[in-house]
């Protein structure tokens, strides 16, 4: 499980008990998320990627784990760690991208029934993959062109 610095425990608590309602403020939060990245920038963006993520980790963890909560989910959490990544934090981004593509391909391994949707999660957790290999890539071009400047 992962600690939610985003949220506080009664929002944590309202979408355990509202699911549904907690997805239709999630698909609203996700979308003012990204606006706000691109209007104002990450840094400003932060908070409103980091709550639509939780809330999806959230639900992901206590609901049904339908296609588009998991899709949502790898895609909050690609941003959320891009976000880190360009704000300097990637062992913050490796970490979030390991910690998730982890979780679903443990909920792969426990669906035993369902190609489908095995090779969906396994699909979804390589996403989180190349964008693990991204972060690391651009850490290392940060940290060249920051040993040129100096």
């Amino acid at each position: 499980m992962l600690d939610c610095k985003y949220i506080c425990d009664d929002h944590q608590q309202w979408i355990v008990c509202e699911p549904q309602q907690a997805f239709l403020r999630l698909l609203e939060m996700s979308s003012q998320a990204h606006k706000m990245a691109l209007s104002e920038g990450l840094e400003a963006a932060l908070p409103y990627i980091g709550s639509a993520f939780e809330t999806a980790y959230v639900l992901y963890n206590c609901a049904q784990q339908s296609p588009q909560l998991t899709t949502m989910l790898t895609s909050l959490t690609i941003t959320l760690a891009n976000a880190y990544s360009a704000l300097g934090k990637h062992q913050e981004a490796t970490l979030l991208l390991n910690t998730i593509r982890n979780a679903l391909l443990t909920n792969a391994q426990a669906e035993s029934r369902e190609l489908s949707k095995i090779k969906f999660l396994k699909n979804c957790g390589e996403m989180l993959v190349d964008a693990a290999h991204d972060v690391i890539m651009m850490s290392s071009i940060r940290a060249g062109l920051s040993s040129r400047l100096h």
